[in-house]
């Protein structure tokens, strides 16, 4: 979706909840005065029709009594038995709908309707002679309860209700006549121009108050009782609002109820308006909205639409030598135009520097002289040197992107695919530096010298081959010659040991024999040494684990110790040590061992002679740590008091001083129980020979 569409959206959805808060606001705040104002017109309206029947009925009134008070002869013509016409031209102006001229004695004496083109003018007049034959007279109230007794000197105005209709009665005593009434009557209609005719739904409907029901009767109204009669507003489920009052007679009885019916015209206005007012705001808010919306395109969203078109031709091209438009305004578009140039600036010199360095490498790659190889993640080769082409055979495109790293290995897979997973995980902990073999296109092993490292920012691998097949040729010859100058000095040690043993058992001499047997022990010490480098497979470092357990045993049977008395107990880890100081160790350890085999035990006693040596970290592989521990006891007699290794003047002690000092270790003499000597030293700097 683009920003145009988001954007008009985002104007239509905010302007129909602005609508929406609106209606719902102006439904919760403007409704319930509504509802007040259409109860206060509905009672105002009731109190209009109020005073229009009074006053009807006061005109009705003046009109009758003006009549009556000419005179029977200027209203009736006697023989002709009709009104004057004049008279009848008069009543039938003023809206008089009836005119009966009535005496106590003989009933109805004339009677005439006027404007008569209403077409339920018959059953009106059907339903008033009805009336009249029953009751001559409206002087009085056909009340039962109410007093008669003159009835026929009294004038009055009422309310006739007939099953057709309504009228209002004025009932009045002819002048010259002493029991001839003149009645007058109008039909209860709304004037034509009347404010109550543009009501909607207006309708009136009186009854008796006493039985409610709708039957013929009259009964005569006060204007001063009825307007002390309460007004009840009532609302019903049709959509419409009732109005009641009460009639009075002259004596303040309610004789008559008054209900006006209406529509709730002022609520229905009123949510009509809120309507048209919603709609015109909302037609009002699509127009402004379009005019932003036009605005915000032209100012901002052609422009922004503009910038990204150029940035995608820029993009598409991968030329960051190309530079954006800029319209010359300085706003917040134009600052980001000026942005992204400086931006593709700072691109393009970064990519010229990337270029350059690539090409050095690439250079130095290529023209390096050893065979050089990247690798993917998985293995696969993708880019090699022309070296790497020499030492394998191939061409670079029968391996880029073809063959796998490990097809040039296969007898090194699992150790490669062992340090391939370290690599990835832990790269420190991975060697960088080491030996395999190599299979060339002819099915030839090489041995090579690999460093391998991971390429910063990628999953790629760069690896470095040297061909040291020919240097590990050399190194096997020097390795034998050097095994052989081991092997020969360890014989001409030998012969000396043999010599030293035949002068020994050519001598009477016991201090001379002790001597010679003492130092064939200790020549036997060095040449065992030569003799573990001879046959170990690292010709710098000799095992001292099997070292002393080779040494202690030739001691036992040099001096014909008995096993069954003097027990000797081993525990030396598999240390490796280099020449430079296991020959001083070992002639240490000659000495120490003699030492108790000689002295520390009486003839025929029973004892027990240790050697520990182990390092910080034990293992049981054989390790090159650089602190370890010399320990050599037995639980002999012990050494005599005052002694102190440092100021004894025999020959082993001196040489234990001296072995000691060489070894640049710190030696502990512990002399309870047997003697215990304590050193601890570190392997001394090896100077290769080779």
């Amino acid at each position: 979706m683009n920003l145009r569409r988001r954007t008009l959206i985002t104007l239509a959805v905010s302007l129909l909840l602005l609508v929406l808060t609106l209606y719902i606001i102006s439904q919760s705040l403007l409704m319930g005065s509504l509802s007040e104002i259409q109860d206060e017109s509905t009672q105002k309206d009731l109190e209009t029709i109020n005073d229009l029947i009074f006053k009807d009925l006061a005109d009705l009134d003046t009109i009758g009594k003006h009549w009556a008070a000419l005179g029977e002869t200027s209203l009736y013509n006697e023989e002709s038995h009709t009104l004057n016409p004049e008279t009848k031209n008069i009543f039938n102006s003023t809206g008089i709908d009836f005119v009966i001229i009535t005496s106590t004695s003989d009933g109805v004496v004339y009677y005439e309707t006027f404007n008569n083109q209403n077409e339920n003018t018959s059953s009106d007049l059907d339903d008033l002679e009805s009336y009249l034959a029953k009751n001559n007279s409206f002087a009085y109230s056909d009340n039962p309860d109410s007093d008669n007794s003159d009835i026929n000197n009294d004038s009055c105005k009422g309310i006739l209700l007939l099953s057709s209709g309504t009228y209002l009665v004025s009932s009045n005593p002819v002048s010259d006549s002493q029991d001839t009434y003149l009645i007058l009557g109008r039909s209860l209609e709304f004037p034509e121009n009347s404010q109550l005719t543009k009501i909607p739904g207006l309708s009136l409907e009186i009854t008796p108050f006493i039985t409610g029901d709708t039957v013929s009767t009259f009964h005569d109204v006060d204007r001063v009782f009825s307007y002390g009669s309460p007004l009840i507003i009532k609302r019903t489920e049709n959509n419409t609002i009732n109005g009641f009052s009460l009639l009075r007679d002259n004596q303040g009885r309610a004789v008559f109820q008054l209900k006006m019916s209406e529509n709730l015209y002022v609520e229905n206005k009123g949510q009509e308006t809120l309507i048209y007012s919603i709609l015109s705001f909302l037609v009002i808010g699509l127009v402004l909205g379009l005019i932003i919306l036009i605005y915000l395109d032209r100012i901002v969203l052609f422009r922004v639409n503009k910038l990204s078109n150029q940035v995608q031709e820029i993009t598409k091209s991968n030329d960051l030598s190309q530079r954006l438009l800029t319209n010359g305004t300085y706003d917040e578009i134009s600052k980001l135009s000026n942005s992204i140039n400086s931006l593709l600036i700072s691109l393009q010199r970064s990519w010229n520097e990337l270029q350059q360095s690539r090409m050095k490498y690439r250079n130095i790659f290529y023209n390096t002289g050893t065979a050089m190889i990247i690798t993917e993640e998985n293995g696969t080769s993708s880019l090699i040197n022309s070296e790497f082409e020499n030492l394998s055979g191939f061409q670079k495109t029968e391996i880029e992107g073809i063959k796998n790293w490990e097809d040039f290995f296969p007898e090194d897979i699992e150790k490669m695919r062992k340090y391939r997973k370290i690599r990835k995980t832990k790269p420190e902990l991975a060697p960088r530096s080491y030996e395999a073999r190599f299979l060339d296109n002819e099915g030839n092993f090489k041995d090579v010298h690999l460093t391998v490292t991971t390429i910063p920012g990628t999953k790629q691998f760069l690896a470095s081959l040297m061909d040291i097949s020919l240097l590990k040729k050399s190194l096997k010859e020097k390795d034998a010659l050097l095994r052989e100058v081991h092997h020969r000095v360890k014989n001409n040690m030998q012969i000396m040991i043999s010599l030293l043993n035949m002068k020994a058992r050519h001598t009477n001499d016991d201090k001379l024999k002790r001597v010679l047997l003492e130092s064939q022990d200790r020549i036997r010490s060095m040449a065992m040494v030569h003799d573990g480098i001879y046959r170990s497979q690292d010709m710098t470092h000799i095992n001292m684990g099997e070292y002393i357990q080779r040494l202690t045993a030739g001691l036992f049977a040099s001096y014909n110790m008995d096993i069954n008395l003097i027990r000797l107990e081993i525990k030396a880890e598999p240390v490796m040590l280099n020449i430079d100081t296991a020959v001083p160790l070992g002639l240490l350890i000659n000495e120490l061992v003699s030492n108790s085999i000689r002295h520390a035990f009486k003839p025929g006693e029973k004892g027990t002679i240790k050697v520990e040596l182990f390092s910080s970290n034990s293992k049981d592989e054989p390790t090159f740590q650089d602190e370890f521990t010399l320990i050599i006891e037995d639980d002999g007699m012990g050494l005599p008091e005052g002694f102190d290794i440092h100021h004894l003047k025999t020959m082993g002690m001196k040489l234990i001083d001296a072995l000691t000092t060489q070894l640049e270790a710190k030696i502990k003499v512990k002399k309870d129980r047997g003697t215990r000597f304590e050193i601890k030293f570190k392997e001394l700097n090896y100077m290769k020979r080779i």
